[in-house]
């Protein structure tokens, strides 16, 4: 019988914990784009979303915290399982080339998920800067910052800039999501041929439904939604 520490640095290990890891990361992002929607019930009914989160007092940062610690998870297992898929697919190519040149280091779909994957994080980062972090630094942070949260996601969705910005980002996100759910069922091991169109079916579905509703709140901000009052 394996160690519990080579259960977890194993390859399959690593791929279960990046799973895994989506799975809380996928969660989160469903529940985000449903709060989002809230926008469009007008500044009442945003503000009172965001009441209720501040109602849950400790319970908030507690799991703020934990968030944090699921996508740092997930992003350093998923530069392990992609290092483990280079080095055996390296190996592979070794084995069996007959002719000249060296083996090629990345697939695309490798690529395009740790491209999508970082431009993810760095939006992350500034978007946590941008809507928590200032506030939280500043002496106003509190009660009223949750009462006021629709006046400031309004002004920040007022700059073309990041308007544009903001719906390119969920384009790739729509990307990551899409490969990353498929990925997620196959490496729990419930990917079975009787299974793989729903499977993959599921992921197009979550992709196009978290994207497209992030996607359509930054031009109803801009163009359409009412000013605070």
């Amino acid at each position: 019988m394996i160690s519990l520490k080579e259960a977890l640095t194993s390859p399959i290990g690593k791929k279960v914990i990046n799973a895994l890891s989506a799975i809380g990361a996928v969660i989160f992002v469903v529940g985000h784009a449903g709060g989002n929607l809230t926008l469009l019930g007008g500044e009442g009914a945003f503000n009172a979303y965001a009441e209720k989160l501040h109602a849950l007092g400790i319970l908030l940062p507690i799991a703020e915290v934990g968030l944090v610690a699921v996508f740092l998870l997930h992003i350093i297992s998923a530069l392990a399982v992609t290092k483990d898929n280079n080095a055996a697919r390296s190996q592979d190519y070794e084995a069996n080339r007959e002719t000249k040149g060296g083996p090629s280091q990345w697939s695309f779909a490798s690529t395009k998920m740790i491209v999508s994957g970082l431009i993810l994080l760095a939006f992350l980062i500034v978007h946590l800067i941008q809507f928590r972090f200032i506030e939280y630094w500043s002496a106003d942070y509190g009660a009223e910052y949750y009462h006021d949260l629709y006046a400031i996601v309004y002004q920040a969705f007022q700059s073309e800039a990041w308007t544009v910005g903001y719906m390119a980002v969920m384009v790739f996100l729509g990307f990551h999501l899409r490969h990353g759910v498929w990925s997620m069922f196959q490496s729990l091991g419930i990917m079975n041929s009787g299974w793989k169109k729903t499977f993959t079916g599921l992921a197009l579905i979550v992709a196009l439904l978290v994207s497209v509703t992030f996607l359509i709140l930054p031009p109803y901000m801009y163009f359409l939604a009412p000013a605070p009052a």
